[in-house]
């Protein structure tokens, strides 16, 4: 598959921008088939961790791992490199160039508590059984030792920190930055700025070409999600706890000072924001609340607010069509709205979970992957199914596309990355979503329904009274008093 080409703006971070827009115009188109197949094991405790969401530096495709960071060529499928990295959440990173030069920054460590680690007395430090990162003679680590072990081997647990390198060289471009508590967000790079968030609610905006931290802002709880940045404005999604709503905060992008925030009414999960036409769009869910919302990206008044079936995904983010927000729940039922007014347009269920992905919009399709290992095209335009995969073995995840291709995460025994391109002896198809009516259809099969049923009724009265007679003879000729008195008073 040579000559791969890039969309124009390539997918650099989560959901393609710092907007998390998750759409490519133009984009490959389905048909699809399958290219190539790169393989990454599962790493961490017991290998039970994937990879994170892939992102594109230049011509290279990325995704962290618990252990190491991969790069693998795009057009190929070949792995290019592999970097040792301090064991920590599967997160994107994000990409950028300094000087014409494409770099990574990525976050590092799971604090003094990672998944897999024994006991120990306070303050001491844990071990992990961590498998070592894969080797690779390239590989330079960016990681800065911690006391009781070095980052390469995996086998201790690490302090959180925000870690930067040239994507060629894979040198380090600056000193890691420590965070004060462990990073799921990934990194989100917007004018030359890498915001990060902690599970203690803090952001961290630092400064790509000098590592230095501008500024840090508390947003009064728990961050998990990507953080999105837009016209000089940063948006954070904020979890809820059980006697605490979740909420949205708008910060500014020049010194992190809070522009406003939003607290949902009912809903204790949020999704990570996805910002497009004045508007951020997230999925929110509670005990008996799962909507998607819309707020005025300046001062965070509500919009519009559209329910859904059961949660969106909680680890994803909507995507935005010029027209549209598409938005796939954990049940994998694909809803599009209309942006402007949060009228839902179509829906169509899958039937399977899903939970760590992201629909996308690839020149008017809609992709979306699922955990029976299918990825899936639907009309963005009509809701139909156009195409599917056939099933794999591992589940499929968070979708790269560029104008020629699509790379999706895989887990299960053979766990990495694959690519499909455009398939052009391939054929589409026309399928509706299980929960659409259609009259004439509807019509047409109480139709066909009711010809056999009403032969049958046909029949079996003939039948009937042949065997018995006149219904209710005694009637006719006056003589109902024939029947006792208890026989008329039965029900």
């Amino acid at each position: 598959m040579p000559g791969v080409a890039l969309a124009a703006g390539d997918w650099s971070q989560f959901q393609r921008d710092a907007a998390h827009t998750g759409a490519v115009t133009p984009g490959v188109q389905a048909p699809l088939k399958l290219a190539w197949d790169a393989e990454v094991p599962n790493g961490g405790p017991d290998r039970r961790f994937g990879l994170s969401p892939p992102i594109l530096a230049g011509a290279t495709v990325v995704a962290v791992g618990p252990t190491q960071v991969v790069g693998v060529d795009l057009a190929t499928g070949q792995r290019r490199w592999a970097v040792p990295r301090d064991y920590g959440p599967s997160v994107p990173a994000a990409s950028t160039e300094l000087s014409g030069k494409p770099v990574l920054v990525y976050t590092e460590g799971f604090g003094p508590s990672p998944p897999g680690s024994s006991p120990a007395a306070p303050g001491a430090t844990e071990s992990v059984s961590a498998p070592p990162a894969a080797p690779s003679s390239t590989a330079a680590s960016t990681s800065s030792p911690t006391a009781g072990g070095s980052p390469a081997s995996g086998t201790h647990a690490f302090d959180s920190h925000i870690a930067a390198i040239n994507v060629d060289t894979r040198a380090p471009l600056w000193d890691p930055i420590r965070l004060d508590r462990v990073s799921r967000t990934g990194v989100t790079i917007d004018n030359g700025v890498a915001f990060v968030g902690d599970d203690a609610g803090t952001v961290y905006a630092v400064d790509v070409a000098t590592g230095r931290t501008r500024w840090t802002a508390e947003t009064g709880g728990s961050l998990e999600t990507p953080i999105a940045a837009s016209d000089g404005r940063v948006f954070v999604s904020v979890q809820g706890t059980a006697t605490t709503p979740a909420a949205v905060v708008g910060l500014k992008e020049s010194d992190g000072s809070r522009v406003w925030r939003y607290e949902a009414d009912r809903e204790v999960l949020v999704t990570a924001p996805a910002v497009g036409g004045g508007s951020v769009v997230l999925g929110m869910a509670g005990i008996s609340s799962t909507v998607v919302r819309a707020l005025d990206a300046a001062s965070g008044a509500e919009r519009w607010s559209a329910p859904v079936n059961t949660a969106p995904t909680p680890v994803g983010a909507p995507a935005l069509a010029p027209d549209a927000v598409l938005v796939q729940d954990v049940n994998s039922q694909i809803y599009r709205f209309d942006r402007v007014t949060g009228a839902r347009s179509w829906d169509f269920a899958l039937n399977d979970p899903a939970i760590r992905t992201s629909p996308v919009v690839s020149a008017g399709q809609v992709l979306v992957s699922s955990n029976d290992g299918r990825l899936v095209a639907l009309d963005g335009g009509t809701g139909e199914l156009v195409w599917r995969s056939a099933p794999s073995d591992g589940l499929l995840r968070n979708l790269l596309v560029t104008s020629d291709a699509v790379v999706v995460v895989r887990g299960g025994v053979h766990a990495g990355l694959v690519a499909f391109v455009h398939d052009p002896t391939g054929t589409l198809v026309r399928i509706a979503s299980p929960t659409a009516i259609d009259p004439l259809r509807l019509i047409g099969g109480f139709a066909a329904a009711a010809v056999p049923l009403a032969l049958l009724l046909l029949v079996t009265g003939r039948w009937l009274t042949a065997r018995s007679g006149p219904a209710f003879a005694e009637l006719d000729d006056g003589s109902a008093e024939e029947f006792g008195p208890s026989e008329r008073d039965e029900p």
